[in-house]
């Protein structure tokens, strides 16, 4: 388990599960595809695509470090992912797009390990409960107005982002900095599935 958290304070942090590079490469390309189309969205930087397990919000640094420790103890025997990116789509609704992304298949260990990681930092008093149904996916971007997007919907609509498998060996702990050119991630801590 590698660690790079200093003294303690106050961080922006949430739970995921990495992307592989060859998948971002692919989703990229994708992106590139919508991007033509000069709707006004903020698309993600690829580098920084991820599948989001729990979003903690402000926690103590020194807090995520012990409730870490905890959740590595109750992930590490999960076992490898088989993660299969397909499909785009987009909440709330492609005919209405607030963020676009690229969908996940159905797999019962993600969703386990989602819970997991749900239930072990709401027990530590890191993050709010979450009420919304766990949704895995990659988000590509945010639509910021209607500028462009007919065009964007109507593309959204006609296009697939074909089926995609990998794997993923790891839950990461990162922190989320706001800086004026955008979000900067930084992985605090990989934790294993396997022992």
């Amino acid at each position: 388990m590698t660690m790079t958290m200093t003294t303690t304070n106050t961080i922006r942090a949430f739970i995921a599960l990495p992307c592989p590079k060859d998948a971002r490469d692919a989703m990229a390309d994708l992106q590139s595809l919508l991007k033509n189309h000069k709707a006004d969205v903020k698309w993600d930087d690829p580098e920084k695509f991820h599948i989001t397990l729990k979003f903690l919000g402000n926690v103590d640094s020194e807090k995520l470090l012990r409730t870490s420790i905890v959740l590595r103890e109750r992930v590490n025997n999960i076992g490898v992912l088989d993660v299969t990116y397909c499909g785009i789509g987009a909440f709330p609704s492609l005919s209405g797009p607030r963020v676009i992304w690229i969908g996940v298949l159905d797999n019962e260990l993600i969703t386990r390990v989602q819970q997991i990681v749900e239930t072990t930092f709401l027990e530590h008093g890191l993050g709010e409960k979450e009420h919304r149904s766990f949704h895995p996916h990659i988000t590509l971007g945010r639509v910021k107005s209607e500028r462009g997007l007919a065009r964007l919907t109507a593309t959204l609509k006609n296009t697939t982002f074909e089926s995609f498998p990998t794997r993923c060996t790891e839950v990461l702990v990162m922190h989320s900095e706001l800086l004026p050119t955008g979000s900067r991630y930084t992985t605090l801590n990989s934790i294993p599935l396997t022992t």
